[in-house]
């Protein structure tokens, strides 16, 4: 029940991953059977990141796509929630799993983009947490 007044209150819930596309910007949950997102698509813009939360049974990224923001896969629903990457996709930001990894073929890459990703948490009310920090070497952010 809670769960649900969240989705409601922050985001757009979507049962179809496969709407997302470069003109995609801010929140989106994810709460159909499958997240699919496409082959050879581009998801958000590195001004306009996209936080993607997942509690789809299956989510998959497939080949030769990319997307800009936080993808953030969960089984709050408790559903066994998978992650699946096929082909070549390319993650600007972050990805964040709270699920099972499942199946992995081809080049799945993360490349930290801190303005994706302070792009992405900022948008519809969330942002960062007091005191939070990165690991990540100044080296490995634009």
């Amino acid at each position: 029940e809670n769960f649900w007044k969240l989705v409601s209150s922050v985001g757009t819930p979507i049962d179809d991953c496969s709407i997302l596309d470069s003109d995609s910007k801010g929140i989106y949950w994810a709460i159909g059977s499958d997240c699919r997102l496409n082959s050879d698509v581009s998801i958000g813009s590195p001004e306009f990141p996209v936080l993607l939360i997942s509690a789809a049974n299956i989510t998959r990224m497939n080949g030769g796509g990319q997307m800009f923001g936080v993808i953030m896969v969960t089984d709050v629903l408790g559903n066994g929630a998978t992650l699946e990457t096929a082909g070549g996709w390319t993650q600007y930001g972050a990805v964040v799993v709270d699920a099972d990894l499942s199946k992995y073929t081809g080049t799945f890459q993360i490349v930290y983009v801190e303005a994706a990703f302070n792009g992405a948490l900022g948008s519809g009310g969330l942002g960062n947490v007091s005191g939070g920090w990165t690991d990540a070497p100044p080296d490995w952010r634009f």
